[in-house]
């Protein structure tokens, strides 16, 4: 469907609009790339996510990311 200069866009509700703004916005913006880090333990690869909490593999936590 495109856009015609005769339609009258006030009719919308502004939330629905909002919503479909957001939604086109979002599929456009590129997903960032999974950085893998290995286990200290096991050598396991695993995302940041995955390094919060216990490894799958051997159970090992992980120390906390050093920040700049």
């Amino acid at each position: 469907m495109n856009y015609n200069a005769s339609w009258d866009l006030s009719t919308i509700p502004a939330g629905l609009l909002n919503s479909e703004i957001a939604r086109r916005r979002g599929a456009k913006a590129a997903a960032r790339k999974k950085v893998l880090r290995p286990c200290q333990t096991c050598g396991l690869l695993l995302g940041a996510r995955e390094r919060r909490g216990a490894c799958p593999t051997c159970g090992a936590r992980q120390p906390a990311a050093k920040r700049a």
